[in-house]
């Protein structure tokens, strides 16, 4: 019941605060599938002003402690830039009908762009 409370707090501060979001709620980190990887931290970023809201809210003064805090916003901007770079890779290492040269095509453009 409280999670499914917070669910909809969620929602109606993401309607409120990001109208245009297509995302309601938080993913859950994959700890398998890469892709789902990249797309629970770009969720993330995109959830988190309303996520904060919620939590002030609900007076979750610790939770909202850790993730204001200049070491885990430095974080969580840096890994999301750097999954930005590296989604299309994971999305190519991922499929089925892989293409050996093309992946390593892509891996050479991901680590140029890092290089940058």
């Amino acid at each position: 019941m409280r999670s499914a409370k917070r669910a909809d707090e969620l929602q109606q501060a993401v309607e409120k605060l990001c109208p245009a979001s297509r995302h309601t709620r938080l993913k859950q980190y994959c700890a398998t599938g890469w892709v789902e990887r990249h797309d629970s931290v770009f969720v993330f970023r995109e959830l988190y002003q309303p996520l904060i809201e919620v939590l002030c809210a609900n007076h979750e003064i610790s939770l909202i402690n850790q993730i204001t805090s200049d070491q885990f916003l430095v974080s969580a901007v840096l890994a999301s830039k750097i999954l930005g770079v590296t989604k299309g890779l994971s999305e190519s290492l991922q499929a089925q009908q892989s293409d050996l040269f093309a992946a390593v095509h892509e891996i050479t453009s991901v680590i140029d762009t890092l290089r940058e």
